[in-house]
């Protein structure tokens, strides 16, 4: 909303208080996301018309029930401070939600001063907690540790979500969120300096992301998990002193698992730690399965196939598996993968390095052939393929003109054939089918959207997503760009936070 100053005289006559109050409330309904300081967006914008409209944009709880406040380098940041709270304390017994980021991108040096309030020996979390009992949601990059250090377990009372991306904790354990009655999404990044550092409710989380711990460690956190229906994890690294127990640990409530493969440099191909974790568990009720690998899926590669056949064996008992989720840098062999999910309508690609050769097995496995005797029907109730065309080479520069890569003969021969059959199909069971691209290049994704133009017109659902890329902030972080098709996480939008975080 921006609107051009006005008169008091204007703003005073001609319109009621309450019908104000009830345009100002709408506009805080449609907003996308937090609201921040700009004075050129509402509320703050409200409050610079008039002295009417500043009273009573003053007194409507509404509008200050959100915050984002992103700080950079010293300077303004007292007086930030202190607008940061008369906004807080405007919202009244309103829920809260609060979204504090450091600039990482000027260094943390002198990031405690600036949570440092006027009040000697005051601080602004611990204000806060005391100050706001109706925070819901808790956004916290980059803050200084110490700010929350020193919280009590009762310091959360109504907060629901809580998302902390943090590299290292050297200043000793938070106890804040360990009692937090209300707490059932989290999202905290992967510790390695304490696996302890922060006591959480586990047995009432229902949204958890994501874990970098020992297998011990993994094993006791779900095996609190009462109640969790989405998982998101690094799968755990090799411990010394313990061993996956004999039994199988049966995760009733677990609808979406993401098993993250990203950081084992020295195990190529499909790693085995991620098999092991999921022979260990049994999972009745999953319907989302995604796996994101570090290296190439080399499946005919013969150190990789007793792998590939027991995942294959493992995969199959979940016969309610619905959406299935695959990252990777390489593609030979996917029809073997395929196996494992025969009944998906689903399925979701990354390909990271991706080369028409890839692109062209990923479309040819999919194909549905019905020629004579020679007969091939993969995957029959797929009703919808993603593509993410964001590749790990675009992370840094471009290494090859990916106008030509989308347009080769290859690709565009393939993927219409693919699209064709699917098509075709669908429309012959009275069903639709779609297809997602995702990407990072507005190029790129524009040259697949006209290798099917004509076919959208024959009834093929298409959607396509530029996915918000900024060389700084995306550096060599692919690993997390599967939470932006994630379509369970339309629901939690402030973990989107996660993926902009530079990786550990």
């Amino acid at each position: 909303m921006t609107t051009p100053a006005v008169s008091d005289g204007f703003c005073s006559s001609r319109v009621p208080e309450e019908i104000w109050r009830e345009i100002f409330r709408t506009c805080a309904d449609s907003r996308i996301g937090p609201a921040t300081f700009n004075p050129l967006e509402a509320p703050v914008l409200l409050t610079h018309i008039c002295s009417q409209w500043r009273l009573i944009a003053h007194d409507e709880e509404h509008l200050w029930t959100s915050l984002r406040v992103r700080y950079p380098s010293p300077g303004l940041d007292n007086w930030r401070l202190q607008h940061l709270c008369d906004w807080l304390q405007r919202a009244k017994r309103k829920e809260v939600r609060l979204h504090l980021e450091q600039d990482y991108a000027n260094g943390l040096q002198g990031a405690s001063a600036l949570f440092q309030l006027d009040i000697p020996g005051e601080r602004f979390m611990p204000w806060v907690t005391r100050s706001v009992k109706n925070l819901t949601s808790l956004v916290l990059i980059e803050i200084p540790q110490e700010e929350l250090v020193s919280l009590p377990d009762d310091s959360f009372p109504v907060l629901e979500r809580l998302v902390l991306p943090t590299k290292y904790w050297e200043h000793g354990r938070i106890w804040a969120f360990s009692d937090a009655p209300a707490l059932r999404r989290a999202a905290l990044e992967p510790q390695i300096a304490d696996p302890g550092f922060m006591p959480l409710p586990w047995h009432q989380l229902t949204h958890f992301l994501e874990f970098w711990e020992t297998e011990k460690r993994t094993w006791e956190c779900i095996e609190q998990m009462s109640c969790i229906r989405y998982l998101a994890m690094i799968s755990p690294r090799v411990g010394k002193s313990w061993r996956w127990p004999d039994e199988r640990l049966a995760v009733e409530s677990l609808e979406y698992l993401t098993v993250n493969l990203w950081d084992y440099d020295d195990n190529p191909g499909f790693q085995a730690e991620g098999i092991e974790f999921i022979r260990h568990f049994v999972f009745p009720r999953l319907k989302s399965l995604r796996l994101v690998l570090q290296h190439e899926l080399n499946l005919n590669r013969n150190a990789d196939w007793d792998l590939i056949e027991e995942f294959v064996d493992t995969v199959l008992q979940h016969k309610g598996l619905e959406y299935f989720s695959l990252s990777c840098a390489n593609m030979a062999g996917i029809d073997r993968m395929l196996e494992a999910i025969p009944e998906i309508k689903t399925l979701d690609i990354h390909l990271r390095n991706q080369n028409p050769k890839d692109l062209g097995a990923l479309f040819g496995a999919l194909t549905i052939v019905d020629d004579g005797p020679f007969q091939q029907r993969p995957l029959p109730q797929l009703r919808e393929v993603v593509l993410d065309l964001s590749t790990r080479n675009l992370c840094r520069k471009h290494w090859f003109n990916t106008s030509e890569l989308a347009c080769s003969e290859m690709v565009t021969l393939t993927l219409r054939n693919f699209l064709t059959s699917r098509l075709t199909a669908a429309e012959g069971e009275g069903e639709s089918f779609k297809i997602v691209f995702y990407g990072t290049d507005a190029t790129l994704i524009k040259s697949y959207i006209a290798m099917v133009d004509d076919l959208v017109k024959a009834g093929l659902q298409l959607e396509a997503n530029l996915l918000p890329y900024d060389k700084e902030d995306h550096e060599c972080n692919c690993s997390r760009w599967w939470m932006y098709r994630d379509p369970e996480l339309k629901e939690w939008p402030e973990v989107l936070e996660m993926a902009r975080v530079p990786p550990f």
